[in-house]
Protein backbone atom coordinates (compact mmCIF):
# COMPACT_ATOMS: atom_id res chain seq x y z
CA UNK A 1 0.00 0.00 0.00
CA UNK A 2 1.65 3.31 -1.02
CA UNK A 3 2.61 5.61 2.07
CA UNK A 4 0.56 8.97 2.14
CA UNK A 5 2.58 11.85 1.81
CA UNK A 6 2.25 15.04 2.61
CA UNK A 7 1.62 16.51 -0.33
CA UNK A 8 -1.68 14.36 -0.83
CA UNK A 9 -2.67 15.89 2.87
CA UNK A 10 -5.97 16.72 3.08
CA UNK A 11 -6.40 20.62 3.27
CA UNK A 12 -7.02 21.71 7.09
CA UNK A 13 -10.86 22.53 7.74
CA UNK A 14 -11.33 25.77 9.33
CA UNK A 15 -14.01 27.62 11.05
CA UNK A 16 -15.37 30.91 9.65
CA UNK A 17 -13.33 32.67 12.32
CA UNK A 18 -9.88 30.87 11.29
CA UNK A 19 -10.89 31.79 7.99
CA UNK A 20 -10.86 35.29 8.34
CA UNK A 21 -7.51 35.40 10.58
CA UNK A 22 -5.88 32.64 7.84
CA UNK A 23 -6.81 35.81 4.95
CA UNK A 24 -5.95 38.22 7.02
CA UNK A 25 -2.32 37.04 7.98
CA UNK A 26 -1.73 36.37 4.23
CA UNK A 27 -3.01 39.90 3.49
CA UNK A 28 -0.75 41.88 5.95
CA UNK A 29 2.25 39.19 7.18
CA UNK A 30 4.51 40.28 9.91
CA UNK A 31 1.45 41.75 12.03
CA UNK A 32 0.53 41.39 15.69
CA UNK A 33 -2.34 39.69 17.55
CA UNK A 34 -4.56 42.93 17.33
CA UNK A 35 -3.28 43.90 13.84
CA UNK A 36 -4.86 40.38 13.16
CA UNK A 37 -7.68 40.85 14.99
CA UNK A 38 -8.88 44.19 13.53
CA UNK A 39 -7.97 43.56 9.71
CA UNK A 40 -10.17 39.48 10.39
CA UNK A 41 -12.51 41.53 12.61
CA UNK A 42 -12.87 39.39 15.58
CA UNK A 43 -11.42 39.31 19.03
CA UNK A 44 -7.87 40.33 20.27
CA UNK A 45 -8.77 36.99 22.14
CA UNK A 46 -9.61 34.99 19.89
CA UNK A 47 -6.98 35.92 17.25
CA UNK A 48 -4.65 35.03 19.90
CA UNK A 49 -5.30 31.86 20.04
CA UNK A 50 -5.54 30.87 16.25
CA UNK A 51 -2.59 32.36 16.18
CA UNK A 52 -1.15 30.83 18.87
CA UNK A 53 -2.25 26.90 17.91
CA UNK A 54 -0.88 27.90 14.12
CA UNK A 55 2.16 29.09 15.38
CA UNK A 56 2.72 25.57 17.68
CA UNK A 57 1.91 23.61 14.65
CA UNK A 58 4.18 25.54 12.21
CA UNK A 59 1.71 26.94 10.17
CA UNK A 60 2.61 30.35 10.86
CA UNK A 61 6.02 31.67 12.05
CA UNK A 62 6.48 33.62 15.49
CA UNK A 63 8.76 36.72 15.22
CA UNK A 64 9.33 37.50 18.87
CA UNK A 65 8.93 41.28 19.92
CA UNK A 66 12.56 43.25 20.44
CA UNK A 67 12.58 44.85 23.64
CA UNK A 68 12.10 48.87 23.59
CA UNK A 69 13.74 50.31 26.56
CA UNK A 70 11.64 48.89 29.17
CA UNK A 71 8.96 48.11 27.39
CA UNK A 72 8.42 44.44 25.13
CA UNK A 73 7.52 45.26 21.62
CA UNK A 74 4.46 42.66 20.75
CA UNK A 75 5.09 39.65 18.89
CA UNK A 76 4.48 39.64 14.87
CA UNK A 77 3.60 36.96 12.67
CA UNK A 78 3.80 35.85 9.67
CA UNK A 79 3.26 32.95 7.14
CA UNK A 80 5.08 29.98 5.91
CA UNK A 81 6.38 30.42 2.68
CA UNK A 82 7.34 26.66 0.80
CA UNK A 83 9.14 27.01 -2.25
CA UNK A 84 7.96 25.08 -5.01
CA UNK A 85 9.76 22.07 -6.11
CA UNK A 86 12.10 22.87 -9.55
CA UNK A 87 10.21 20.94 -12.23
CA UNK A 88 12.56 19.59 -14.97
CA UNK A 89 11.89 19.90 -18.61
CA UNK A 90 11.16 17.06 -19.96
CA UNK A 91 13.57 15.82 -23.60
CA UNK A 92 12.28 16.89 -26.69
CA UNK A 93 11.80 13.10 -28.92
CA UNK A 94 12.06 12.86 -32.59
CA UNK A 95 8.65 12.44 -33.47
CA UNK A 96 8.18 15.66 -31.14
CA UNK A 97 10.10 17.84 -32.61
CA UNK A 98 8.96 16.86 -36.20
CA UNK A 99 5.35 17.66 -34.20
CA UNK A 100 6.72 20.91 -33.56
CA UNK A 101 8.14 22.21 -36.98
CA UNK A 102 4.94 20.58 -38.88
CA UNK A 103 3.07 23.84 -40.41
CA UNK A 104 -0.06 24.97 -38.41
CA UNK A 105 -3.41 23.99 -39.57
CA UNK A 106 -5.52 26.64 -41.06
CA UNK A 107 -7.59 28.46 -38.83
CA UNK A 108 -10.82 27.83 -40.30
CA UNK A 109 -10.15 24.35 -39.20
CA UNK A 110 -9.93 25.93 -35.06
CA UNK A 111 -13.31 27.60 -35.41
CA UNK A 112 -15.24 26.13 -36.94
CA UNK A 113 -15.54 23.39 -34.61
CA UNK A 114 -17.30 22.92 -31.21
CA UNK A 115 -16.08 20.81 -28.73
CA UNK A 116 -19.67 19.28 -27.09
CA UNK A 117 -17.20 19.25 -23.92
CA UNK A 118 -16.85 23.08 -23.60
CA UNK A 119 -20.55 23.76 -22.95
CA UNK A 120 -20.68 20.81 -20.90
CA UNK A 121 -17.86 22.67 -18.18
CA UNK A 122 -19.63 25.75 -18.30
CA UNK A 123 -23.28 23.88 -17.05
CA UNK A 124 -24.20 24.17 -14.07
CA UNK A 125 -24.41 21.10 -11.58
CA UNK A 126 -27.20 22.35 -9.69
CA UNK A 127 -26.63 20.92 -6.52
CA UNK A 128 -26.26 24.20 -4.36
CA UNK A 129 -22.82 23.94 -3.45
CA UNK A 130 -21.37 26.83 -1.58
CA UNK A 131 -24.76 27.78 -0.29
CA UNK A 132 -24.99 28.48 3.54
CA UNK A 133 -26.37 26.27 5.80
CA UNK A 134 -27.68 27.76 9.02
CA UNK A 135 -26.73 26.64 12.45
CA UNK A 136 -29.15 25.73 14.57
CA UNK A 137 -29.74 28.13 17.91
CA UNK A 138 -29.27 25.10 20.43
CA UNK A 139 -25.79 23.83 19.25
CA UNK A 140 -23.96 23.10 21.63
CA UNK A 141 -20.23 25.26 22.11
CA UNK A 142 -17.10 23.86 22.66
CA UNK A 143 -15.13 25.20 25.73
CA UNK A 144 -14.49 29.20 25.17
CA UNK A 145 -17.00 29.28 21.96
CA UNK A 146 -19.31 31.87 23.25
CA UNK A 147 -16.51 33.82 24.81
CA UNK A 148 -15.47 34.42 21.46
CA UNK A 149 -18.23 34.94 19.84
CA UNK A 150 -19.18 38.09 22.51
CA UNK A 151 -15.86 39.48 22.00
CA UNK A 152 -16.41 39.08 18.43
CA UNK A 153 -19.69 41.38 18.77
CA UNK A 154 -18.52 44.06 20.75
CA UNK A 155 -15.69 43.42 17.93
CA UNK A 156 -17.78 44.61 15.76
CA UNK A 157 -19.55 47.15 16.95
CA UNK A 158 -16.38 49.67 18.38
CA UNK A 159 -17.60 52.09 20.85
CA UNK A 160 -20.96 50.94 21.33
CA UNK A 161 -22.31 49.92 24.37
CA UNK A 162 -24.76 46.71 25.11
CA UNK A 163 -26.26 45.31 27.69
CA UNK A 164 -25.93 40.85 28.34
CA UNK A 165 -29.44 40.89 27.24
CA UNK A 166 -28.91 42.46 24.30
CA UNK A 167 -26.23 40.65 23.03
CA UNK A 168 -27.86 37.09 24.24
CA UNK A 169 -30.80 37.80 22.07
CA UNK A 170 -28.44 39.00 18.91
CA UNK A 171 -26.52 35.70 19.39
CA UNK A 172 -29.03 33.76 20.42
CA UNK A 173 -27.76 32.94 23.43
CA UNK A 174 -28.85 32.51 27.08
CA UNK A 175 -28.47 35.63 28.65
CA UNK A 176 -26.80 34.39 31.80
CA UNK A 177 -24.10 32.93 29.96
CA UNK A 178 -23.66 35.57 27.95
CA UNK A 179 -23.03 37.76 31.16
CA UNK A 180 -20.68 35.30 32.56
CA UNK A 181 -18.23 35.08 29.34
CA UNK A 182 -18.17 39.83 29.47
CA UNK A 183 -17.35 39.50 33.21
CA UNK A 184 -14.21 37.06 31.80
CA UNK A 185 -13.70 39.29 28.98
CA UNK A 186 -13.90 42.30 31.36
CA UNK A 187 -11.03 40.37 33.86
CA UNK A 188 -9.01 39.88 30.94
CA UNK A 189 -8.85 43.30 29.36
CA UNK A 190 -10.79 42.15 26.35
CA UNK A 191 -14.05 44.11 27.48
CA UNK A 192 -14.69 46.86 30.09
CA UNK A 193 -18.12 47.77 32.01
CA UNK A 194 -18.98 51.16 30.96
CA UNK A 195 -22.40 50.94 33.87
CA UNK A 196 -23.36 49.36 36.44
CA UNK A 197 -26.84 49.59 36.69
CA UNK A 198 -28.43 48.16 33.88
CA UNK A 199 -24.85 46.30 33.25
CA UNK A 200 -23.28 47.96 30.10
CA UNK A 201 -20.31 46.21 28.66
CA UNK A 202 -18.61 47.59 25.43
CA UNK A 203 -15.19 46.58 23.71
CA UNK A 204 -11.59 47.55 24.97
CA UNK A 205 -9.66 49.78 22.89
CA UNK A 206 -6.24 49.35 24.50
CA UNK A 207 -4.14 45.96 23.75
CA UNK A 208 -4.45 43.93 26.96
Amino acid sequence: MPSTTQDNAPAPVRTDTESKAWAALHAHPESTTAEIAQHAEIGRSTAGKILAAWSKSGDITRIPGIKDGTRRLPDRFAPVTTPEPDTPTPATTPAEADAASAPDEPETNRTDATPSSCAHATAPTGDGEGSETPVASDKRLAKGELRGMVEDYLTAHPGAEFSPGQIAKALDRSAGAVNNALHKLADEGYAHQTQNSPKRFAASSEEP
